[in-house]
Formats: C-alpha cells, sequence, structure tokens
C-alpha cells in the first residue's frame, strides 16, 4: 500500500527552517510523551492502528511516536506534508495505513482535527474515516472524592478514552454508564449519562483552558435536587491515574514491609493523585516540597491536614476551615 498521490487542492506548507528544526529540538521536553489513536472498531481494516503511541524521537522535523507492543508507528513525511500512521518503521515510501495532510506545521500528531484517510482495499485507496482521531490525552482519567451518601456518587470511577466531543477527548466510564465530554458552547467539561444531548448532565466543570479532564485542579459543580441549582463539591477530583495501584517487593522480612498493598485514589495534594489503603492510615502521595513521592504509613494518624482532608472526602460532610486538595 503506497502513499497515495496528493490530490489537486491539497494543502501546501513551506519546509520547516533549521532554526524551527533547533527549537523543537530544545523543546522535546513539550512534546507528548504519548499520544492516543481512537475510533476504528476491532474487526475492521486497519484497526490496529488505534492504541497508545510513546514518543521515540524526531522524524521528517517532527515528532515521531510507535505504538506500544506493536510495529505501528506515526511520523512525519516531510516530502509529502502529511503525517503517517504505518507498520514497516519511518520510510516515507513504504506502505501506508492512514494518513493526514498537515496544513499548519504541527510539531506533533497529536491534534483532533487532523483527518485521517485510512486504507481501504475494497475501494483500493485511503478514504477519509471521520470517527479516526489522534489526541494528546492519557487513556485513562479516574474520578473520586463523591460521597457515597450523596445523589450521583456512581459518576466516580475510572473512565476509558473512547473518541473525541466538540474537538477535545471524551471518556466513558469503564464500569457504569457515565461519559466525560467537552461542550464548547459553554466552555464546560461534563460528567453526564452516555449519550446524553447538549449540555444535560449530573456535573460540570468550567474548562476551556483544559484540554482533558483529567487534571486535578478543576473544580466540579453538581446537580441538587433539593435546590434545583448545581453546587460546588469541592472533594471530587478527575486525575490523570487509575482507581488503585499497587505497591509490591517488599520483602515481609524487612523493615516497613505493610507498605505492601493496594492503594485507592481519593483525592490530590500539591496538583497530584492521593492514594490511601482502605482500611489503614497509610497515605502514597506527592510532595512538592521534596519532588518526591512518600509513603505515609501513619499520614491520617494526626487530625492533621490530611486527616481532615480524609474526614472531608468520606463523610460526606462540608469542607473543615483549612482544608482542601
Amino acid at each position: 500500500l503506497l502513499l497515495a498521490h496528493r490530490p489537486s487542492g491539497a494543502c501546501v506548507v513551506p519546509m520547516i527552517s533549521s532554526q524551527q528544526v533547533a527549537v523543537l529540538a530544545h523543546a522535546q521536553d513539550d512534546l507528548p510523551r504519548t499520544v492516543h489513536v481512537v475510533g476504528r472498531p476491532e474487526g475492521r481494516e486497519n484497526s490496529g492502528i488505534c492504541g497508545e503511541y510513546a514518543y521515540v524521537g524526531v522524524h521528517g522535523e517532527r515528532a515521531a511516536y510507535q505504538r506500544r507492543g506493536s510495529n505501528h508507528v506515526i511520523f512525519f513525511a516531510a516530502k509529502s506534508q502529511r503525517w503517517i500512521m504505518g507498520q514497516h518503521g519511518f520510510q516515507d515510501g513504504a506502505a501506508v495505513n492512514a494518513y493526514a495532510d498537515d496544513c499548519v506545521g504541527l510539531s506533533h500528531p497529536g491534534h483532533a482535527e487532523l483527518m485521517w484517510q485510512v486504507w481501504e482495499s475494497s475501494v483500493g485507496q485511503h478514504i477519509h474515516d471521520p470517527d479516526v482521531v489522534s489526541v494528546d490525552a492519557m487513556g485513562l482519567v479516574s474520578v473520586v472524592g463523591r460521597a457515597t451518601n450523596r445523589i450521583h456518587h456512581a459518576v466516580c470511577g475510572e473512565y476509558a478514552l473512547a473518541g473525541v466531543h466538540h474537538g477535545r477527548p471524551l471518556y466513558q466510564q469503564k464500569e457504569g454508564e457515565h461519559e466525560i465530554k467537552y461542550y464548547s458552547p459553554d466552555g464546560r467539561w461534563l460528567i453526564s449519562p452516555i449519550g446524553a444531548m447538549g449540555n444535560q448532565c449530573h456535573a460540570f466543570s468550567d474548562g476551556p483552558t483544559h484540554h482533558h479532564p483529567g487534571t486535578a485542579e478543576m473544580v466540579w459543580h453538581f446537580f441538587e435536587p433539593q435546590i434545583n441549582s448545581f453546587q460546588t463539591d469541592l472533594a471530587v477530583r478527575s486525575l490523570p491515574c487509575p482507581l488503585f495501584v499497587h505497591v509490591i517487593g517488599r520483602n515481609p522480612s524487612s523493615g516497613n514491609s505493610h507498605i505492601n498493598g493496594t492503594y485507592q485514589a481519593v483525592g490530590a495534594v500539591d496538583g497530584r493523585p492521593m492514594f490511601l489503603q482502605p482500611g489503614t492510615s497509610k497515605l502514597l502521595r506527592y510532595s512538592a516540597r521534596g519532588r518526591r513521592w512518600l509513603i505515609q504509613c501513619e499520614g491520617l494518624a494526626e487530625p492533621s491536614l490530611l486527616g481532615k482532608l480524609y474526614h472531608w472526602l468520606f463523610s460526606g460532610g462540608v469542607v473543615p476551615p483549612g482544608a482542601g486538595a
């Protein structure tokens, strides 16, 4: 499957200059470490292009990515000014599973506005698939903190990247019937039942500057039927992490072996997820001051800020003075 010739009227952009290449090299830390491709259903030809791609360097003067556990790659073909998805290495003339013209000189392919043309053997050419998108977003987001004695607590859980809505990532609950999507007319992220129309939702967060919902700083407002209005719930966080993490490997005969075990995401501290081992006072959290992750076996033993936060998260009570994520 050779790269199709450029159709008439396709966009042409100037080649990136050597100065721009140098800028890109210095800006590699700002490039997304992963890009996700979604939208091609399993069983359909070239569905293998979907998945998580990790940054592997620069090719064709732009960022290049390879799918984890696969030969599939995404790279920029400078000659044709196209982003290429293939599985035969970074070769401009190799077989192409899909391509997208780049009219603006993007530094990486994680942009939902790219229009991917996917090879269809039945017609012998690449055909635009509007469902296929490549985005700079994590594959998983966890919603935590809604007390179990409050309405809409079922929104808590893990959400997997499922597509794009209004130009931003769409996530669907892995074990539930909710989704997180962006609603551009209001500039808000919504948590709503799957398939809800317009801005119908159980909760929203103002987020025109947030490109995805996995941001601990986002503030969520929930609809409260008793007052027929939305009310802020500062305990709720949407986090860029799984709901559970596991600490393993500490020898039982060694000191502090009790740090082993499963920890559940419960909130955020210093802008990073915070995890609690259920039924204990053990915390796994980030310290911005020390720039390190900590396991505190007695993290909730004292009525400190973290203890107040724990009470806040699980009691469904009001926010105690001075507490926060």
